[in-house]
Protein backbone atom coordinates (compact mmCIF):
# COMPACT_ATOMS: atom_id res chain seq x y z
CA UNK A 1 0.00 0.00 0.00
CA UNK A 2 1.08 3.39 -0.54
CA UNK A 3 -0.14 6.72 0.15
CA UNK A 4 0.07 10.05 -1.52
CA UNK A 5 -0.55 13.36 -1.51
CA UNK A 6 0.65 16.47 -3.15
CA UNK A 7 -0.24 20.46 -2.97
CA UNK A 8 0.70 22.13 -5.94
CA UNK A 9 0.30 25.94 -7.01
CA UNK A 10 1.49 26.79 -10.95
CA UNK A 11 0.97 30.20 -12.75
CA UNK A 12 0.49 30.30 -16.53
CA UNK A 13 1.40 32.96 -18.83
CA UNK A 14 -1.48 32.31 -21.38
CA UNK A 15 0.82 32.22 -23.97
CA UNK A 16 0.90 35.69 -24.02
CA UNK A 17 4.00 37.42 -26.45
CA UNK A 18 6.38 39.59 -25.71
CA UNK A 19 4.50 42.61 -27.17
CA UNK A 20 1.28 41.52 -27.04
CA UNK A 21 0.34 44.29 -24.65
CA UNK A 22 1.49 47.09 -27.16
CA UNK A 23 -1.39 48.69 -29.54
CA UNK A 24 0.55 47.70 -33.02
CA UNK A 25 -0.16 48.72 -36.07
CA UNK A 26 -0.38 47.04 -39.20
CA UNK A 27 -0.37 48.14 -43.31
CA UNK A 28 -3.74 49.03 -44.44
CA UNK A 29 -5.01 47.08 -47.50
CA UNK A 30 -5.35 49.05 -50.84
CA UNK A 31 -5.14 52.35 -49.98
CA UNK A 32 -3.14 54.34 -50.18
CA UNK A 33 -0.18 52.89 -52.72
CA UNK A 34 -1.11 49.18 -52.59
CA UNK A 35 -0.89 49.63 -48.08
CA UNK A 36 2.68 50.82 -48.18
CA UNK A 37 2.25 53.94 -46.01
CA UNK A 38 -1.39 53.72 -44.25
CA UNK A 39 -1.73 51.66 -41.47
CA UNK A 40 -4.44 50.19 -38.96
CA UNK A 41 -4.65 49.40 -35.25
CA UNK A 42 -5.09 45.64 -34.54
CA UNK A 43 -8.40 44.60 -33.51
CA UNK A 44 -7.16 42.37 -31.25
CA UNK A 45 -6.05 43.26 -27.85
CA UNK A 46 -4.56 42.62 -24.91
CA UNK A 47 -5.05 43.98 -21.16
CA UNK A 48 -2.48 45.88 -20.77
CA UNK A 49 -2.91 44.96 -16.84
CA UNK A 50 -3.02 41.39 -17.68
CA UNK A 51 -1.59 39.23 -14.76
CA UNK A 52 -0.76 35.76 -14.32
CA UNK A 53 -3.36 32.92 -14.14
CA UNK A 54 -2.89 30.36 -11.18
CA UNK A 55 -4.22 26.80 -10.18
CA UNK A 56 -4.02 26.01 -6.99
CA UNK A 57 -4.38 21.95 -6.95
CA UNK A 58 -4.57 19.22 -3.72
CA UNK A 59 -4.62 15.84 -4.64
CA UNK A 60 -4.80 12.86 -2.60
CA UNK A 61 -4.51 9.01 -3.16
CA UNK A 62 -3.94 5.76 -2.34
CA UNK A 63 -2.13 2.54 -4.00
CA UNK A 64 -2.97 -0.85 -3.63
CA UNK A 65 -1.87 -3.91 -4.56
CA UNK A 66 -2.92 -7.76 -4.06
CA UNK A 67 -1.50 -11.14 -4.86
CA UNK A 68 2.18 -10.05 -5.68
CA UNK A 69 0.30 -7.45 -7.76
CA UNK A 70 -1.97 -9.37 -9.67
CA UNK A 71 -4.65 -6.77 -8.48
CA UNK A 72 -3.94 -3.17 -8.40
CA UNK A 73 -6.15 -0.22 -7.39
CA UNK A 74 -5.41 3.15 -7.18
CA UNK A 75 -7.91 6.14 -6.37
CA UNK A 76 -7.76 9.50 -6.12
CA UNK A 77 -8.98 12.68 -5.06
CA UNK A 78 -8.50 16.03 -6.38
CA UNK A 79 -9.36 19.53 -5.59
CA UNK A 80 -8.44 22.56 -7.76
CA UNK A 81 -9.01 26.31 -7.76
CA UNK A 82 -7.99 28.40 -10.88
CA UNK A 83 -7.57 32.38 -10.19
CA UNK A 84 -7.20 35.17 -12.94
CA UNK A 85 -7.81 32.98 -15.58
CA UNK A 86 -6.72 34.35 -19.41
CA UNK A 87 -9.27 34.06 -22.19
CA UNK A 88 -10.11 35.84 -25.33
CA UNK A 89 -13.60 37.18 -25.13
CA UNK A 90 -16.12 38.65 -27.82
CA UNK A 91 -16.50 42.41 -27.94
CA UNK A 92 -19.01 44.71 -29.00
CA UNK A 93 -18.97 45.59 -32.98
CA UNK A 94 -19.28 49.61 -31.58
CA UNK A 95 -15.82 49.30 -29.65
CA UNK A 96 -13.84 48.54 -33.13
CA UNK A 97 -12.16 45.11 -31.97
CA UNK A 98 -13.04 41.64 -32.58
CA UNK A 99 -12.00 40.43 -29.11
CA UNK A 100 -9.50 40.84 -26.21
CA UNK A 101 -7.76 38.74 -24.09
CA UNK A 102 -8.33 39.69 -20.52
CA UNK A 103 -8.55 37.46 -17.20
CA UNK A 104 -12.06 36.49 -16.74
CA UNK A 105 -12.08 35.30 -12.70
CA UNK A 106 -11.96 31.83 -10.57
CA UNK A 107 -13.46 28.65 -10.74
CA UNK A 108 -13.16 25.34 -8.77
CA UNK A 109 -13.70 22.32 -8.87
CA UNK A 110 -13.47 18.20 -7.57
CA UNK A 111 -12.11 15.14 -9.33
CA UNK A 112 -11.97 11.53 -8.38
CA UNK A 113 -10.56 8.94 -10.41
CA UNK A 114 -10.24 4.81 -9.59
CA UNK A 115 -8.26 2.61 -12.17
CA UNK A 116 -8.40 -1.10 -11.56
CA UNK A 117 -6.25 -3.81 -12.88
CA UNK A 118 -6.21 -7.08 -13.18
CA UNK A 119 -3.70 -9.91 -14.55
CA UNK A 120 -6.52 -12.39 -14.91
CA UNK A 121 -4.08 -15.13 -16.76
CA UNK A 122 -0.31 -15.53 -16.17
CA UNK A 123 1.30 -18.48 -17.30
CA UNK A 124 4.54 -19.11 -19.18
CA UNK A 125 2.64 -19.06 -22.89
CA UNK A 126 -0.51 -17.04 -21.99
CA UNK A 127 -0.73 -13.77 -20.07
CA UNK A 128 -3.81 -11.37 -20.28
CA UNK A 129 -4.01 -8.12 -18.33
CA UNK A 130 -6.98 -5.82 -18.17
CA UNK A 131 -7.14 -2.31 -16.87
CA UNK A 132 -10.54 -0.36 -16.41
CA UNK A 133 -10.22 3.71 -14.85
CA UNK A 134 -13.35 5.47 -14.15
CA UNK A 135 -12.85 9.65 -14.14
CA UNK A 136 -15.46 11.98 -12.78
CA UNK A 137 -14.71 16.10 -12.73
CA UNK A 138 -17.31 19.19 -11.88
CA UNK A 139 -16.39 22.17 -11.75
CA UNK A 140 -17.96 25.76 -11.15
CA UNK A 141 -17.58 29.41 -12.26
CA UNK A 142 -17.13 31.15 -9.48
CA UNK A 143 -16.82 34.98 -10.56
CA UNK A 144 -16.38 36.45 -14.13
CA UNK A 145 -15.75 39.89 -13.58
CA UNK A 146 -16.40 42.57 -11.44
CA UNK A 147 -18.59 43.90 -14.50
CA UNK A 148 -20.45 40.70 -15.72
CA UNK A 149 -21.66 37.27 -14.75
CA UNK A 150 -21.12 35.66 -17.97
CA UNK A 151 -18.70 36.29 -20.83
CA UNK A 152 -18.93 34.84 -24.35
CA UNK A 153 -15.85 32.71 -25.18
CA UNK A 154 -16.76 32.03 -28.82
CA UNK A 155 -19.80 30.49 -31.22
CA UNK A 156 -22.18 31.78 -33.74
CA UNK A 157 -23.37 34.84 -31.96
CA UNK A 158 -26.69 34.87 -30.85
CA UNK A 159 -27.77 31.41 -31.52
CA UNK A 160 -24.88 29.39 -30.74
CA UNK A 161 -22.37 30.22 -28.20
CA UNK A 162 -19.99 28.96 -25.81
CA UNK A 163 -19.86 30.79 -21.65
CA UNK A 164 -18.50 31.00 -18.84
CA UNK A 165 -21.13 31.78 -16.52
CA UNK A 166 -21.13 32.29 -12.66
CA UNK A 167 -22.59 29.02 -10.46
CA UNK A 168 -22.26 26.69 -13.58
CA UNK A 169 -19.91 24.33 -14.88
CA UNK A 170 -17.11 25.52 -17.34
CA UNK A 171 -17.88 26.11 -19.92
CA UNK A 172 -21.94 25.61 -21.10
CA UNK A 173 -23.65 26.46 -24.36
CA UNK A 174 -26.08 28.54 -24.82
CA UNK A 175 -27.91 28.89 -27.73
CA UNK A 176 -31.47 30.64 -28.86
CA UNK A 177 -34.51 27.99 -27.50
CA UNK A 178 -38.56 27.98 -27.86
CA UNK A 179 -40.95 28.75 -25.56
CA UNK A 180 -41.97 25.91 -23.10
CA UNK A 181 -44.56 25.45 -20.72
CA UNK A 182 -44.63 24.74 -17.05
CA UNK A 183 -44.30 21.26 -18.24
CA UNK A 184 -41.73 21.91 -20.58
CA UNK A 185 -43.81 21.58 -24.02
CA UNK A 186 -42.99 23.49 -26.59
CA UNK A 187 -45.24 26.51 -27.12
CA UNK A 188 -47.24 26.54 -30.57
CA UNK A 189 -48.45 29.67 -32.20
CA UNK A 190 -52.42 28.93 -32.68
CA UNK A 191 -52.35 31.45 -35.24
CA UNK A 192 -49.78 30.17 -37.39
CA UNK A 193 -48.88 26.86 -35.87
CA UNK A 194 -45.39 28.03 -35.74
CA UNK A 195 -43.41 27.45 -32.67
CA UNK A 196 -42.89 30.48 -30.37
CA UNK A 197 -38.69 31.48 -29.91
CA UNK A 198 -38.28 32.67 -26.21
CA UNK A 199 -36.68 35.45 -25.89
CA UNK A 200 -32.59 35.41 -25.20
CA UNK A 201 -30.70 32.54 -24.85
CA UNK A 202 -30.76 29.20 -22.70
CA UNK A 203 -28.34 26.85 -20.92
CA UNK A 204 -28.39 23.83 -23.38
CA UNK A 205 -25.99 21.84 -21.02
CA UNK A 206 -22.01 21.59 -20.53
CA UNK A 207 -19.55 20.62 -23.27
CA UNK A 208 -16.95 18.50 -21.28
CA UNK A 209 -17.40 15.19 -20.11
CA UNK A 210 -18.67 14.84 -16.31
CA UNK A 211 -17.61 10.72 -16.82
CA UNK A 212 -14.97 9.24 -18.36
CA UNK A 213 -14.57 5.24 -18.45
CA UNK A 214 -11.31 3.62 -20.19
CA UNK A 215 -11.02 0.36 -20.61
CA UNK A 216 -7.19 -1.11 -22.02
CA UNK A 217 -6.12 -4.84 -22.26
CA UNK A 218 -3.43 -7.01 -23.69
CA UNK A 219 -3.26 -10.56 -24.52
CA UNK A 220 -0.35 -12.39 -25.19
CA UNK A 221 -0.34 -15.98 -26.56
CA UNK A 222 3.46 -17.52 -27.28
CA UNK A 223 4.51 -14.79 -29.57
CA UNK A 224 1.27 -12.93 -30.81
CA UNK A 225 0.31 -9.90 -28.58
CA UNK A 226 -3.48 -8.63 -29.17
CA UNK A 227 -3.62 -4.81 -27.42
CA UNK A 228 -7.04 -2.46 -27.77
CA UNK A 229 -7.63 1.08 -25.95
CA UNK A 230 -10.96 2.46 -25.93
CA UNK A 231 -12.69 4.88 -23.70
CA UNK A 232 -16.66 5.92 -23.11
CA UNK A 233 -17.21 9.77 -22.35
CA UNK A 234 -20.78 10.98 -21.73
CA UNK A 235 -22.85 13.72 -19.63
CA UNK A 236 -22.09 16.50 -22.05
CA UNK A 237 -23.50 18.37 -25.12
CA UNK A 238 -22.38 20.07 -28.49
CA UNK A 239 -23.79 21.76 -31.25
CA UNK A 240 -23.68 20.24 -34.63
CA UNK A 241 -23.45 22.69 -37.68
CA UNK A 242 -23.32 20.04 -39.99
CA UNK A 243 -26.98 18.90 -38.86
CA UNK A 244 -28.10 22.82 -39.15
CA UNK A 245 -27.40 22.97 -42.69
CA UNK A 246 -28.71 19.56 -43.82
CA UNK A 247 -32.05 20.72 -41.88
CA UNK A 248 -32.76 23.79 -44.05
CA UNK A 249 -31.74 21.62 -47.46
CA UNK A 250 -34.37 18.57 -46.53
CA UNK A 251 -31.85 16.19 -45.70
CA UNK A 252 -31.99 15.89 -41.69
CA UNK A 253 -34.44 13.29 -40.63
CA UNK A 254 -37.11 15.86 -38.50
CA UNK A 255 -37.58 17.36 -42.10
CA UNK A 256 -39.80 13.79 -43.27
CA UNK A 257 -41.93 14.72 -40.48
CA UNK A 258 -45.90 13.90 -41.58
CA UNK A 259 -44.80 12.59 -44.71
CA UNK A 260 -43.37 15.97 -45.89
CA UNK A 261 -47.07 18.18 -45.02
CA UNK A 262 -48.75 19.20 -41.83
CA UNK A 263 -47.94 17.88 -38.78
CA UNK A 264 -48.73 18.02 -35.05
CA UNK A 265 -45.01 19.07 -33.14
CA UNK A 266 -44.27 16.75 -31.10
CA UNK A 267 -44.47 17.61 -27.53
CA UNK A 268 -46.22 20.90 -27.95
CA UNK A 269 -48.70 22.72 -26.35
CA UNK A 270 -51.49 25.79 -27.05
CA UNK A 271 -51.85 28.40 -24.58
CA UNK A 272 -55.87 28.35 -24.40
CA UNK A 273 -56.40 31.44 -22.08
CA UNK A 274 -53.50 33.63 -20.18
CA UNK A 275 -51.29 31.08 -17.99
CA UNK A 276 -53.25 28.37 -19.17
CA UNK A 277 -51.61 25.32 -21.81
CA UNK A 278 -53.26 22.15 -23.48
CA UNK A 279 -51.69 19.69 -25.25
CA UNK A 280 -52.01 20.34 -28.70
CA UNK A 281 -53.74 17.98 -30.88
CA UNK A 282 -55.41 20.20 -34.11
CA UNK A 283 -53.41 23.04 -34.38
CA UNK A 284 -50.98 21.94 -37.48
CA UNK A 285 -47.08 22.52 -38.36
CA UNK A 286 -45.50 23.11 -41.94
CA UNK A 287 -47.91 24.73 -43.49
CA UNK A 288 -50.35 23.53 -46.21
CA UNK A 289 -47.50 23.56 -49.44
CA UNK A 290 -44.02 23.06 -50.96
CA UNK A 291 -43.24 26.56 -50.25
CA UNK A 292 -44.96 27.20 -46.63
CA UNK A 293 -43.39 23.27 -45.24
CA UNK A 294 -39.76 24.90 -46.26
CA UNK A 295 -40.01 28.22 -44.93
CA UNK A 296 -40.80 26.40 -41.46
CA UNK A 297 -37.79 24.21 -41.58
CA UNK A 298 -35.46 27.36 -42.36
CA UNK A 299 -37.35 28.79 -39.28
CA UNK A 300 -36.39 25.41 -37.89
CA UNK A 301 -32.90 25.63 -38.88
CA UNK A 302 -32.72 29.36 -37.31
CA UNK A 303 -33.39 27.74 -33.26
CA UNK A 304 -30.15 26.23 -32.11
CA UNK A 305 -31.60 24.00 -29.71
CA UNK A 306 -32.47 21.86 -32.56
CA UNK A 307 -29.23 21.51 -33.52
CA UNK A 308 -27.68 20.51 -30.05
CA UNK A 309 -26.68 16.87 -29.57
CA UNK A 310 -25.68 14.48 -26.70
CA UNK A 311 -21.93 14.15 -27.06
CA UNK A 312 -21.58 10.94 -25.49
CA UNK A 313 -19.59 8.36 -27.06
CA UNK A 314 -17.72 4.91 -26.74
CA UNK A 315 -14.76 4.92 -28.82
CA UNK A 316 -12.43 2.42 -29.57
CA UNK A 317 -9.01 4.01 -30.08
CA UNK A 318 -6.44 1.70 -31.19
CA UNK A 319 -6.66 -2.09 -31.99
CA UNK A 320 -3.10 -3.50 -32.30
CA UNK A 321 -1.53 -7.09 -33.23
CA UNK A 322 2.11 -7.69 -32.88
CA UNK A 323 4.30 -11.29 -33.69
CA UNK A 324 7.70 -11.23 -32.25
CA UNK A 325 9.87 -13.75 -33.95
CA UNK A 326 11.21 -16.58 -31.96
CA UNK A 327 15.06 -15.25 -31.45
CA UNK A 328 16.11 -18.77 -31.95
CA UNK A 329 15.41 -18.66 -35.29
CA UNK A 330 17.61 -15.40 -35.82
CA UNK A 331 20.63 -17.07 -33.80
CA UNK A 332 23.20 -17.14 -36.67
CA UNK A 333 22.04 -13.93 -38.57
CA UNK A 334 22.86 -10.37 -37.27
CA UNK A 335 19.57 -9.80 -36.39
CA UNK A 336 18.51 -9.85 -32.40
CA UNK A 337 15.01 -9.05 -33.15
CA UNK A 338 12.04 -8.92 -35.73
CA UNK A 339 8.67 -7.67 -34.95
CA UNK A 340 5.44 -7.97 -37.20
CA UNK A 341 3.01 -5.46 -36.47
CA UNK A 342 -0.88 -4.45 -37.29
CA UNK A 343 -2.12 -1.25 -35.94
CA UNK A 344 -5.68 0.32 -36.40
CA UNK A 345 -6.64 3.43 -34.54
CA UNK A 346 -9.95 5.03 -34.27
CA UNK A 347 -11.37 2.06 -36.27
CA UNK A 348 -14.86 2.04 -34.20
CA UNK A 349 -17.08 4.55 -33.31
CA UNK A 350 -20.61 4.41 -31.20
CA UNK A 351 -22.76 7.32 -31.04
CA UNK A 352 -26.16 8.05 -29.62
CA UNK A 353 -28.85 7.56 -31.94
CA UNK A 354 -29.55 11.15 -32.57
CA UNK A 355 -26.14 11.96 -33.92
CA UNK A 356 -26.41 9.90 -37.12
CA UNK A 357 -23.14 10.74 -37.87
CA UNK A 358 -23.30 14.86 -38.24
CA UNK A 359 -20.21 15.19 -35.70
CA UNK A 360 -17.50 13.36 -33.86
CA UNK A 361 -18.14 15.23 -30.48
CA UNK A 362 -14.83 16.09 -30.11
CA UNK A 363 -13.87 17.88 -33.42
CA UNK A 364 -14.44 21.54 -32.73
CA UNK A 365 -13.73 25.18 -34.22
CA UNK A 366 -11.23 26.02 -32.03
CA UNK A 367 -8.58 24.94 -29.89
CA UNK A 368 -9.28 27.17 -26.70
CA UNK A 369 -11.85 27.29 -24.11
CA UNK A 370 -15.09 27.47 -26.52
CA UNK A 371 -15.44 23.79 -26.58
CA UNK A 372 -18.39 21.89 -27.80
CA UNK A 373 -19.32 24.00 -31.62
CA UNK A 374 -18.52 21.99 -34.52
CA UNK A 375 -18.64 23.52 -37.57
CA UNK A 376 -19.46 22.02 -41.17
CA UNK A 377 -16.65 23.21 -42.84
CA UNK A 378 -13.49 24.69 -41.94
CA UNK A 379 -12.51 21.70 -40.00
CA UNK A 380 -10.91 18.77 -40.84
CA UNK A 381 -12.72 15.34 -40.39
CA UNK A 382 -11.98 12.61 -38.16
CA UNK A 383 -9.78 10.23 -39.43
CA UNK A 384 -9.62 6.41 -38.96
CA UNK A 385 -5.87 4.74 -39.94
CA UNK A 386 -4.73 1.43 -40.22
CA UNK A 387 -0.73 0.81 -40.65
CA UNK A 388 1.70 -2.56 -40.78
CA UNK A 389 4.52 -2.70 -39.58
CA UNK A 390 8.27 -4.48 -39.34
CA UNK A 391 10.91 -3.57 -36.31
CA UNK A 392 14.08 -5.25 -36.80
CA UNK A 393 16.41 -5.28 -33.93
CA UNK A 394 20.40 -5.11 -34.65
Amino acid sequence: MKLTASYVKVGNDGGIGAYSIQQLYSPAPGFPFGGQSSFVADRTITDPLLTPEFTTTFEAGVALGFLKNRITLDASFQTFNTIDQITSIGTSAASGLSNARINVGETKGIAYEIDLGIEVIRTQDIKWNVNVGYYASDNEVVKVSDQASQVSLGGFTGFAEVFAIEGQPFPVIQTNAYERDPQGRVVIDAATGNPIEASGLKIAGRTTPKYTVNFNTSFTYKSFTLQATMDYRTGHVFYSDTKSNLTWSGHAVETAQGGRGAFIFPNSSVEVSPGVYEANTSVPSGGTSAGSYINFFNDYRGIGENHVLDATAFKVRELSLRYDMDKDLLRNTFITGVAISATARNPFIVLPAENRGYNDPESGFSTGNAQGITTQAGNYPPTRTFGLGVNLTF
